[in-house]
């Protein structure tokens, strides 16, 4: 499952921009024809986000048993992960991942 994920040792930098408003994310977690661009503010402001928003995506959501709310874990061809957090006010947390995270996620919805 871990390879399926791509996850492997990568340096993970952390994003500038820590929420994002919560349409546009939804957007691009949906894929296909309607997957926005970062708006050109946000791209200037954070390079790190830039990039991997341009990066292809693969978006899992892993569901540990006995809790009702998966982890969803974004991750961006040859760039390395996200997670994407709770969404309040019109505004959904999306921060940077590191991969050690994203495995010991896998395991614990495996292992439970």
């Amino acid at each position: 499952m871990a390879g399926r994920l791509g996850v492997r040792p990568t340096w993970t930098w952390p994003f500038r921009t820590p929420v994002l408003s919560s349409d546009l994310l939804d957007r691009r977690l949906a894929g296909g024809a309607s997957a926005p661009a970062l708006p050109d503010a946000l791209a200037d402001a954070d390079p790190t986000l830039a990039a991997f928003w341009a990066a292809p995506w693969t978006v899992s959501s892993l569901l540990a048993p006995g809790r009702t709310r998966p982890v969803v874990v974004v991750s961006a061809a040859g760039i390395g992960f996200a997670r994407v957090g709770r969404a309040e006010g019109g505004a959904t947390a999306f921060r940077a991942e590191a991969s050690a995270n994203v495995y010991r996620s896998l395991v614990r919805a495996v292992v439970g």
